[in-house]
């Protein structure tokens, strides 16, 4: 949904409850995504799945069959850049640290171009950070694709969650 200004990504209090969306603009191979993230709750059970040259439709409710992309949680300060080829998906980095545990608004950028996959995430009011979280190299995904957004809940039922997602600007 959308309302004050914001899309709201709602997950129920269901074991695998997802909300995903997917932006549908040209395909593009190169990609800046930025955006501004805010959980309703600092606890256990959702994940945050963003992903560039996603294609092939969605593999399940949380990821493309083909793409790169960052997965954060609700309760975790750890990202984890995943690549997803043909529905085999893969680890490239799990970094610590990268998001701060809370219902603060946060941002995330990830950007692929060419075979560099990298992200970073900074605190609302503060500037944006001159460094990447993380920079990967990897060739496995080379055609052009969309942006996908999900939040979902892997596990036990932990309550219902939402997620604000503002300022969206695929680039």
């Amino acid at each position: 949904t959308v309302a004050g200004g914001a899309g709201h990504l709602a997950i129920g209090d269901v074991s695998g409850a997802s909300a995903r969306a997917q932006l549908n603009v040209a395909a593009q191979t190169d990609a800046d995504l930025l955006l501004s993230y805010r959980w309703s709750a600092a606890t256990p059970g959702a994940y945050l799945n963003v992903y560039l040259r996603g294609s092939g439709g969605w593999q399940n409710t949380y990821r493309p069959r083909n793409g790169y992309g960052v997965q954060l949680t609700s309760s975790s300060s750890t990202a984890t850049v995943q690549k997803n080829v043909n529905g085999t998906v893969s680890t490239l980095r799990t970094v610590t640290g990268a998001q701060s545990v809370s219902t603060a608004t946060q941002w995330l950028r990830l950007r692929v171009a060419g075979s560099s996959i990298q992200f970073r995430i900074w605190t609302e009011g503060q500037p944006e950070p001159t460094t990447w979280r993380s920079t990967d190299t990897d060739t496995a995904v080379t055609t052009a694709g969309q942006a996908f957004i999900s939040v979902n809940r892997a596990g036990a039922n932990v309550g219902a969650k939402d997620l604000s997602l503002d300022d969206v600007v695929l680039r």
